[in-house]
């Protein structure tokens, strides 16, 4: 069974993670242009997962381009498969960031920032909250705090409460706003709750608009609203990483069978794996599970997630066997998934927003084809070493 990163409490000192910097440094003179005059690790992590991840934020004095942070993941194969250092992340932090991902307390915003991040105590709950957001994610990209849209306190018994609104931008995708609850009952931050009440349109013609209402009982109506053209910023399925990420999705995802509703759901999860279209893990409640039954055959197993059980749906006058699947033991980084149901895009009609999507090629994996997602995919013929 996977789990979770556990930090390495020396690794000033630790082999695996100076070869890990090395690979990193390696990746970086080929992201600058030149090699870094100096690479520093300033926090380790490690996972053993079919090897071992190494997740490393580091200071990067690029010369001419001055001193950069960088969050990365590499990932080190077992010894039977010559122990070959992959690097599967490397994305560039600010200077917050990195402090928060070194424990290291926030610095009070410049002058010209809104009122609330003027706040030295709501600068650090802030960020303490953004850092608890990306590690539940379990995401390639973590979440980069833009602005503090509003902030109260609350005096507790133990302390005080934060109760805000943050604006999150998380890779390419659309910026969200999340209300986070923030205490510090003897001086230590603990996350009490957070949920998602917006997210903005990628679209050019309505950049900066908030395009998702919030509904009774939590949920995110994602429907496509704004309306109009204009392109989309597209992901590349081969920058996503491997081992996969796991991504919560407030995206409208509907499947039918023969015309009739199955799932419908804005409150899901997406599977991102290298040269993979994302795969969509549906919630139970959010599934006419009636029409569910467990289907014969046997379990496949996932080197990443664990064993899979599969499903037969029965609707529209329509039956499709072994065309549904979920895990219900998952490991580890994959427990928030657990139960959840995934539909291969046939014999189904499954949707994303507006737009219906295809299936991967080939008649193992089932991921969901959408415009907005690069290519190439594994499945086809040729692709089984990808």
């Amino acid at each position: 069974m996977l789990g979770g990163f556990k930090t390495v409490s020396d690794h000033a000192n630790d082999a695996g993670v100076a070869a890990a910097q090395g690979a990193v440094a390696e990746a970086l003179a080929g992201k600058l242009g030149a090699p870094p005059s100096l690479v520093e690790v300033l926090s380790a992590q490690t996972q053993v997962v079919a090897g071992i991840n190494y997740k490393l934020t580091l200071k990067v004095d690029a010369a001419a381009k001055g001193v950069h942070y960088y969050e990365a993941k590499v990932w080190q194969r077992l010894p039977h498969e010559g122990g070959k250092l992959e690097v599967t992340t490397l994305n560039e932090l600010s200077p917050e960031q990195a402090r928060a991902c070194t424990g290291q307390a926030a610095e009070p915003a410049a002058g010209g920032a809104d009122e609330f991040t003027q706040n030295p105590e709501v600068d650090d709950a802030a960020g303490y909250a953004v850092q608890q957001l990306s590690e539940q994610s379990n995401s390639l990209f973590p979440y980069t705090l833009k602005r503090v849209l509003s902030s109260r306190v609350h005096k507790t018994s133990s302390g005080v409460s934060h109760v805000m609104r943050l604006q999150l931008s998380h890779g390419s995708m659309p910026d969200q706003v999340y209300e986070v609850e923030v205490e510090n009952p003897g001086g230590a931050y603990q996350l009490k709750n957070s949920r998602q009440v917006m997210t903005e349109c990628n679209r050019p013609h309505c950049r900066g608009v908030i395009r998702l209402t919030q509904q009774a009982g939590g949920r995110v109506d994602g429907g496509s609203s704004c309306g109009g053209g204009g392109a989309q910023k597209k992901e590349s399925a081969a920058a996503y990483p491997r081992p996969p990420a796991l991504e919560k999705t407030s995206r409208r995802l509907r499947v039918l069978l023969g015309g009739q509703v199955v799932a419908d759901s804005t409150d899901a999860y997406r599977v991102l794996e290298t040269h993979h279209p994302p795969a969509y893990y549906l919630p139970p409640r959010d599934v006419d599970t009636s029409l569910l039954t467990r289907s014969q055959g046997g379990a496949t197993f996932c080197e990443w997630k664990g064993s899979a059980t599969y499903w037969d749906v029965t609707a529209g006058g329509q039956t499709a066997k072994r065309r549904v699947w979920s895990y219900e033991a998952p490991t580890e980084p994959f427990k928030p998934i657990t139960g959840y149901l995934s539909f291969y895009a046939t014999p189904f009609e499954c949707w994303v927003d507006e737009e219906r999507v295809q299936p991967q090629e080939g008649s193992f994996y089932g991921g969901w084809v959408s415009s907005d997602v690069e290519g190439p995919f594994k499945g086809g013929p040729g692709t089984a070493g990808w």
